[in-house]
């Protein structure tokens, strides 16, 4: 689920349900919510976006954000 996460940008509740686990397994997992709250901080240390600027005169794009998919 933690790699689903990082690679795909589907909400969390469509990971958790497309996930498929042994029933075994699925009753040793914690609940939902804390599951939810996992895979967040999963995204949020790996894909560590800027924070919104409080104006304009402080908007700052990174460079990885000014090209597309196709390198332009």
């Amino acid at each position: 689920m933690k790699f689903q996460a990082l690679s795909s940008q589907n909400n969390l509740q469509q990971i958790i349900a497309s996930s498929q686990l042994n029933p075994v397994i699925s009753g040793a997992l914690p609940e939902i919510s804390n599951l939810k709250h996992t895979l967040r901080r999963v995204r949020q240390r790996n894909d560590c976006a800027p924070p919104n600027p409080q104006s304009l005169l402080n908007l700052q794009i990174p460079e990885r954000y000014t090209l597309t998919k196709d390198g332009r």
